[in-house]
């Protein structure tokens, strides 16, 4: 590829506003670079090229598999381990076991794969240091039903729960969350 930079993106509204792209665009033109709106009803090629594409969806990967030179942010196999909580919180726990860091953090948490019995669920739950209220999250961390969460207070409560979800002692965060993904 050669001549002016090209950056294409394809995302929601909210997410343009979120970013503030208008402005992101305005400073890459700046720098000599194109920022173009991708159109997903429209083939990909003649739109290209495409040095960079910034992408909330997985229907680029099929422009980026023909065209190798495009850098692909947020590629979509470290997409996959994000949007398992299953994943993601065992590579916390890996990241926090080897930093040996307090400042690195994820509260304990459960995987729950299968309904079980109370017995193996609060066993499971003593052993990885589980302690009430619990915070109940969906396996799937992406989507409008990864919003659904629900607050266990008691052991009785823990019959409720739908797997694959996640258990996690709750902290209270007073409404301030950073999240940081590498």
């Amino acid at each position: 590829m050669s001549g002016r930079s090209r950056v294409g993106f394809c995302l929601s509204d909210k997410k343009r506003r979120r970013m503030n792209l208008d402005a992101f665009s305005e400073m890459c033109a700046g720098h000599g670079v194109e920022v173009v709106e991708i159109d997903l009803g429209q083939p990909l090629g003649p739109q290209g090229p495409f040095h960079v594409i910034v992408h909330k969806l997985s229907d680029v990967i099929s422009y980026v598999s023909a065209h190798p030179d495009t850098i692909l942010l947020d590629p979509l196999p470290a997409m996959t381990q994000l949007l398992d909580r299953f994943t993601s919180y065992r590579i916390m726990s890996q990241l926090h076991n080897s930093l040996r860091d307090w400042r690195v953090c994820s509260p304990p948490y459960l995987s729950i794969h299968t309904p079980g019995d109370m017995s193996s669920i609060q066993e499971a739950m003593r052993s990885q240091g589980l302690s009430f209220p619990l915070i109940c999250k969906t396996r799937v961390a992406h989507g409008s039903l990864s919003h659904e969460m629900s607050l266990i207070f008691s052991d009785e409560r823990l019959l409720d729960v739908h797997p694959p979800c996640v258990l996690q002692s709750f902290v209270n965060h007073g409404a301030v969350l950073h999240k940081v993904f590498v």
